[in-house]
């Protein structure tokens, strides 16, 4: 019996290699990520009033631009744009569109999209 979200990436081949685990025993939502079952970091939601905040223990990333509405960048601590995010309009279910700059760089930022498409989930 598992509480809370809990997502597990494969590789093409069915090899895991990263995790991404809702901590049900905080206050406020939190998730965990794992590459190769190594803790890499965490991001939380933050108490806002109008919009949501975020914050992240995670490769020194941050998130810029617009959560509610599905439009925002993954940046490093240079400011440098790691990651675009945008929610694709008109479809069945929740799809997104991910526009990574480097390849090594595509793992974890799927798996801080899936933690904050989770955390929105949450809440619903």
């Amino acid at each position: 019996m598992a509480f809370g979200h809990c997502f597990h990436i494969l590789d093409k081949d069915g090899n895991h290699i990263g995790t991404v685990k809702e901590s049900v025993f905080a206050f406020l939502p939190r998730f965990d990520i794992y590459i190769d079952n190594v803790h890499q970091g965490s991001i939380r939601r933050e108490f806002a009033f109008f919009k949501p905040k975020f914050t992240m223990d995670f490769k020194g990333w941050e998130l810029n631009g617009d959560f509610m509405e599905w439009d925002y960048e993954i940046v490093n601590s240079a400011g440098e744009v790691i990651a675009s995010v945008s929610k694709e309009l008109f479809k069945l279910t929740d799809t997104y569109s991910i526009d990574v700059k480097n390849t090594e760089d595509a793992l974890s930022a799927l798996l801080m999209v899936i933690a904050i498409d989770a955390e929105k989930c949450s809440n619903r």
